[in-house]
């Protein structure tokens, strides 16, 4: 009897640990006047992609406890913002969690340095084109 408690109480857990989980920060899209958030996380499948199994960017991760101000619901450590510009995307902004909601403003200076970190010769005019990406790209309702 006291395994199947045990079995209870472990699902109970499982349960709660669940309903606790919270959404993840969406990276964003901006296309004319709009900035629209988005979950496909593009920039995120690319750096999977190019450096499987490594699971932080700039030192910033959930992942990795020693990271401290990166929020539960930003497990990534940044959050992406791209643009639409003459029909193309780029890669525009790589920011800290939450920083678009903040009332201080972008830190551009710190936001091309990561790009250029990552994309190095490919930078142009502080932005990426995004061309290792074809598919469709999701947004919220509103």
């Amino acid at each position: 009897m006291k395994t199947v408690y045990k079995i209870i109480v472990i699902i109970l857990i499982i349960i709660s640990i669940k309903t606790l989980a919270s959404p993840q920060m969406p990276d964003y899209i901006i296309y004319k006047n709009d900035t629209i958030p988005t979950y496909n996380l593009i920039l995120e499948k690319y750096l999977q992609k190019i450096n499987p199994g490594k699971d932080q960017l700039f030192g910033l991760s959930f992942r990795n406890r020693e990271s401290f101000g990166v929020p539960l619901n930003c497990w990534r450590g940044y959050q992406a913002i791209y643009e639409v510009i003459d029909e193309k995307l780029y890669l525009t902004r790589i920011i800290s969690c939450g920083e678009l909601q903040g009332k201080s403003k972008i830190n551009i200076e710190e936001s091309t340095r990561k790009i250029t970190e990552i994309f190095g010769n490919n930078v142009r005019n502080n932005r990426v084109l995004i061309d290792w990406f074809s598919g469709v790209i999701n947004f919220p309702k509103k």
